[in-house]
C-alpha cells in the first residue's frame, strides 16, 4: 500500500519586506521505508534498453533522410538554372529549378498602428514589452526525523520588462503584486513586404521574405510617431 502523505501548512510573511518575499513551511509525514528488497536492479534495466532501441531507430531513419535528400539534390543538379538577378523574367523557366541572387528591393512598410514609416525596408518588427510583477519559486527539504520532513517553500517577487505578460492572480501572493492588463498589445508584431523583387523585376513571395531576421534598431526619437486614437493621452 502506498504511504500516506499528509502535510501540516504554516504560512509565513516575511515582515522585513512584505511586498516581496513569502516563505511557507511545510512538515510533511513521510516515514522512513524499511525492509524493502531487490527487484530495483531489473526496473532500470528495461527503460535504459528501451530507450537505446528507439535512439537507434531515430538515427537510422534521420540518416536514411539525409541519404534521400542528398540524391535527389544530385538529380535535380544537371538541371538547375543559374540566372542573373537583373536579367528581366522569362516565362520559358517557369516550373524549372533555378538559382539566382541579388538585392531586394521594395517600396517601404508603415506600422499602422503608431505611423511609422520605413521607405524600402523588407521586414519592420515592432517589439512592446510591459512592466510587471514575477513570482520566483524555490523550494527546499530537509529530513527532521524519521517520520517528518521539512519543506520550505520561498516566493520572491520582482518588477521586471517582459514581452509576454504575467498573470498576477495565480501568484502565491497576489495582494501587493496585481498586474494590471496591457492597454496595448505585448509582445513583437511583425510586418512583410509584399512587393519584394529582384533588380531584374523577378517578384520574391512574402513567404521567402519572411525567413530574413537581421533587423537593425530603429531610433523612436524623431521617428513621427503617432499616438492610437483609441488611448488616452495619459496612457503612454
Amino acid at each position: 500500500m502506498p504511504r500516506p502523505v499528509t502535510a501540516i501548512v504554516m504560512l509565513l510573511l516575511s515582515s522585513a519586506c512584505a511586498q516581496d518575499l513569502v516563505r511557507s513551511v511545510h512538515y510533511e509525514y513521510r516515514p522512513i521505508a524499511r525492509g524493502r528488497g531487490g527487484g530495483g536492479g531489473v526496473g532500470g534495466v528495461v527503460p535504459g534498453v528501451g530507450l537505446s532501441v528507439l535512439s537507434g531507430v531515430l538515427l537510422w531513419w534521420n540518416e536514411g533522410r539525409a541519404v534521400r535528400e542528398s540524391r535527389m539534390l544530385r538529380r535535380l543538379l544537371p538541371s538547375l538554372v543559374r540566372l542573373d538577378a537583373d536579367s528581366p523574367p522569362d516565362p520559358t523557366h517557369d516550373g524549372r529549378l533555378v538559382h539566382l541572387s541579388g538585392p531586394l528591393r521594395a517600396s517601404g512598410l508603415v506600422d499602422p498602428e503608431w505611423g511609422l514609416q520605413r521607405q524600402g525596408v523588407l521586414r519592420l518588427r515592432r517589439s512592446a514589452e510591459v512592466y510587471q510583477w514575477r513570482e520566483e519559486r524555490t523550494e527546499t527539504s530537509q529530513r527532521v526525523s524519521e517520520r517528518e520532513v521539512r519543506r520550505e517553500v520561498t516566493h520572491r517577487y520582482r518588477r521586471t520588462w517582459g514581452r509576454v505578460p504575467v498573470d498576477s492572480s495565480r501568484f502565491e501572493a497576489p495582494h501587493g503584486h496585481h498586474n494590471p492588463e496591457p492597454v496595448l498589445p505585448v509582445g513583437d508584431t511583425t510586418f512583410t513586404a509584399t512587393d519584394a523583387a529582384l533588380p531584374g523585376g523577378i517578384h520574391v513571395p512574402a513567404g521567402l521574405v519572411a525567413q530574413l531576421s537581421d533587423y537593425a534598431a530603429v531610433p523612436l526619437a524623431g521617428a513621427g510617431l503617432t499616438q492610437p486614437t483609441h488611448l488616452p493621452s495619459a496612457a503612454i
